[in-house]
């Protein structure tokens, strides 16, 4: 990365913060019209300056940040890359001027009376037997996957450089989440508001810490049928059997639990088989990721309305199957660089790379996994994708190897070459 261009001529580079502070100031209110430009190439890639509260921010035009030199810290995937693409501009949306971006929801944060839990209880996976009607599938609204995939992406928790290893823990994960949400907004309200992620539990300030979190169920307490919903995001420590049907424990809030009916639970089994059996194998090498809606009563009970589950690795990487975690665990050991990507709203039959590798010389390198069961619909789709990609692609076929190591191995990499000629 060679600098950011500003369009009074100064460079914002290797400044302390109130200098560049006072640089983009000077071009937010001189300048709105001519965009501050990356360096990282030589095209030159737009940027833009927004104002969030009293501090200015540095921002990715949007749809930009594929142009961005693979080694910039602003390179982004291509938006084929993953399910964002089709989202962007329609149920996601990006306000210019203060970097605000607006999601539209497609479940409530209102609970209404219902007499039967349906499949639209537990959060879409795109399936192609799928009953609900859910935004899954759908490029006008996010569905709960779509919102817990932004929110991921935006963190950069989808990101990896070799020099993150052993350093994510819940401290980072929460803290670069609760960063993302205070930029987005649904229906005028700041998501930060209605989101709860639980901050890291400290057994000598836990009384502290229950009293804020109660203070947040409690701003939408209410007997009404109809009352206000608040989401949350959290690790799943364990679903076990209750009076109230099932209660879910999650990590870092060891006094409270999430209730759930016996319905919904049924159906969280079926529609999360895989993530399920996933964390329960895993022996602790597992995170299970939740993300919901919940209502609390007076009495402080506080009930799961919908909900959505993502596996991730001990790095916090998101994978959907024991496959894509081979892919990143044997990528993490070998310290390669790549981005993670996500479906968002996409269904089963949708192709997607299993990993984009960022460190690959010249320009990224996607990784497709090959399975034997894939339709010939997924494996059309996902020629397609490879022909109108913007990066080389390579295919592990499990079939005819069931370690990836060798197909790994294959692809270049850039620090690799440069190790070698330092040598």
């Amino acid at each position: 990365m060679r600098g950011i261009m500003l369009c009074d001529g100064q460079l914002a580079e290797n400044v302390d913060d109130a200098t560049l502070q006072a640089q983009m100031a000077r071009h937010y209110a001189g300048f709105k019209g001519k965009p501050p430009l990356c360096l990282c190439t030589d095209i030159h890639v737009r940027m833009y300056i927004a104002k969030f509260g009293e501090r200015y921010l540095l921002k990715r035009w949007p749809g930009s940040g594929h142009e961005h030199a693979v080694v910039c810290d602003r390179y982004e995937a291509p938006p084929e890359a993953s399910g964002l693409g089709k989202l962007m501009g329609s149920a996601i949306r990006e306000d210019m001027l203060t970097g605000d971006i607006e999601l539209k929801l497609g479940f409530p944060l209102k609970k209404q009376p219902r007499t039967a839990i349906t499949a639209d209880s537990v959060e879409a996976q795109g399936q192609e037997s799928d009953l609900n009607e859910s935004a899954a599938g759908s490029t006008s609204k996010v569905s709960l996957r779509a919102v817990l995939h932004y929110l991921w992406d935006q963190a950069e928790l989808t990101h990896w450089k070799p020099g993150m290893k052993n350093k994510r823990n819940w401290w980072v994960v929460q803290s670069r989440l609760l960063d993302a949400a205070a930029r987005m907004t649904t229906k005028g309200l700041r998501l930060q508001k209605r989101l709860y992620i639980p901050e890291p539990f400290k057994p000598e300030a836990k009384d502290q810490i229950r009293l804020r979190r109660r203070g947040f169920f409690q701003s939408v307490a209410s007997q009404k049928a109809a009352r206000e919903l608040l989401m949350f995001l959290f690790e799943v420590k364990e679903i076990s059997p209750s009076p109230y049907g099932y209660k879910l424990v999650a990590k870092n809030v060891p006094d409270d639990n999430f209730y759930l009916t016996a319905d919904l639970y049924k159906l969280l089994r079926k529609r999360f088989a895989t993530e399920l059996e996933m964390f329960e194998r895993a022996d602790g090498q597992c995170h299970l990721v939740a993300l919901g809606t919940i209502s609390v009563k007076p009495s402080g009970i506080v009930n799961i309305e919908e909900m959505t589950l993502m596996a991730t690795t001990g790095d916090w990487i998101p994978v959907a199957d024991q496959q894509e975690a081979v892919v990143v665990d044997y990528s993490v050991t070998t310290g390669r660089q790549f981005i993670k990507p996500l479906k968002y709203n996409m269904g089963a039959g949708r192709a997607l790379a299993a990993m984009l590798y960022t460190d690959t010389p010249g320009q990224p390198t996607a990784l497709y996994i090959v399975k034997p069961d894939d339709s010939d619909v997924l494996i059309e789709a996902r020629r397609e994708l490879q022909d109108a990609g913007r990066s080389l692609s390579v295919e592990w076929h499990v079939s005819d190897d069931p370690i990836p190591t060798l197909v790994i191995d294959a692809i270049p990499s850039a620090r690799f070459e440069r190790d070698m000629a330092k040598a």
